[in-house]
């Protein structure tokens, strides 16, 4: 059984300090995975201005079938646990990433069949389930999400377009990006 160990560092650096000012950590490191069945890999954290954290990344399914889910925990502002460690996908994952809103949830991007979305409130429970937001037949590589203050999501991503017909073009392709936006339901 592997295990791995994320470390949750916040660095105090003051606004406008230099660059070479010395940091300092703020307690211990600690684990943020509960689930130690496989690789846990790939984290991505995103943090509210009150300070609380959520953390999402790729591990092993539990039931050994070998593909990777998406798991969250959340974290109040020193680094406790809130709440048990969250499932947040049920069909295989890869390329997660995770953004705050207003209200203290979040929603957590990720690659499945196209690029998928779900919300949580601030207490960590989902709001509704996960939304496809790409085309289930885009090719998507890379995923990204970002929430505003008023709460309207951006996700983005990469999709792979077909290779040029052309044989005396060596480009495996051309990508683009693609993005969509949307809002937390009730």
């Amino acid at each position: 059984m592997k295990r791995l160990v994320f470390a949750l560092a916040f660095l105090a650096l003051p606004l406008g300090a230099a660059a070479d000012v010395p940091l300092s950590l703020l307690g211990p490191e600690i684990r943020v995975n509960t689930t130690t069945q496989g690789a846990q890999t790939t984290p991505a954290v995103a943090s509210t201005p009150a300070g609380t954290s959520v953390v999402v990344w790729l591990g092993q399914d539990p039931d050994g079938n070998g593909n990777h889910r998406l798991f969250g925990q959340r974290f109040d502002a020193t680094g406790n646990r809130l709440g048990e460690e969250l499932r947040i996908s049920f069909g295989n994952a890869d390329r997660p990433d995770v953004a705050t809103t207003p209200d203290g949830g979040f929603v957590a991007s990720w690659i499945a069949q196209g690029v998928r979305i779900r919300f949580y409130g601030p207490d960590g429970s989902p709001k509704g389930d996960e939304i496809l937001a790409s085309l289930p037949a885009q090719a998507a590589a890379d995923a990204g999400v970002a929430v505003n203050a008023a709460g309207e999501t951006m996700v983005v991503w990469t999709t792979e377009c077909s290779p040029p017909s052309s044989p005396s073009r060596s480009s495996p392709g051309v990508s683009t990006l693609r993005g969509r936006r949307s809002r937390s339901p009730s």
